[in-house]
């Protein structure tokens, strides 16, 4: 029966182990661990040591050791994947562009529009943004003079602006044949604080995961 995989005494140097990959001796090798301070037999001197006519016929190019061996594994290299979230604000950026064109308040069939209000203001900056993160895309996730945080500047900017247009058209009312009657948030108004909500919590995770590019 073939010796299974493992670390084994290294029959040419007894003070390292050499991984035996059940039918070869490997060029992976790590140091044999000191011997405990007790009575007992060693177990490394009882273990079956595989023979192979020419150990080294197929040797396997050099290699760390296996995690299994303490103190041996290399540490997990970290990659963070700032793309989904960039391409995440681009698109809150264009929201917010959308819903500024879009009505922000209406009352019966008549609409109010947000650029002719505050929507003009949260417009140019749903541009500004857009344009920012998409440069920072077409250069890799590279930010250069702080452009990274105007994504979450202009979120922080757009969304306090859609809360306050939300509360005020919210209040608006007016008498219709003796009725009082309020005046309904436009779908654009929705849109646009929707949209700045999500760009200032994407813009932040790019900003902070493109700190360093």
């Amino acid at each position: 029966m073939n010796t299974p995989p493992g670390w084994y005494p290294d029959p040419a140097t007894p003070a390292q182990l050499r991984w035996w990959d059940g039918q070869n001796w490997t060029e992976k090798t790590t140091p044999a661990p000191a011997p405990a301070a007790s009575t007992q037999a060693d177990p490394l001197t009882t273990m079956s040591i595989p023979t192979h006519p020419d150990p080294f016929a197929t040797a396997q190019p050099f290699a760390p050791p296996p995690a299994q061996i303490a103190g041996s594994g290399q540490p997990p290299t970290s990659t963070t994947n700032y793309l989904p979230n960039l391409i995440a604000a681009i698109a809150a950026s264009v929201g917010i562009v959308i819903g500024s064109i879009g009505p922000w308040a209406t009352f019966m069939a008549v609409s109010k529009n947000g650029i002719d209000g505050d929507g003009a203001v949260t417009l140019v900056l749903g541009i500004v943004s857009a344009i920012a993160l998409f440069s920072i895309l077409a250069r890799g996730g590279k930010s250069r003079i702080g452009d990274r945080w105007l994504g979450v500047a202009i979120g922080v900017v757009c969304l306090v602006t859609s809360i306050v247009d939300i509360v005020d058209v919210s209040s608006m009312t007016t008498e219709v044949f003796d009725r009082t009657v309020g005046v309904q948030i436009g779908w654009g108004l929705w849109l646009t604080a929707l949209s700045s909500a999500v760009l200032c919590l994407t813009g932040l995770t790019v900003a902070k995961q493109t700190r360093r590019k």
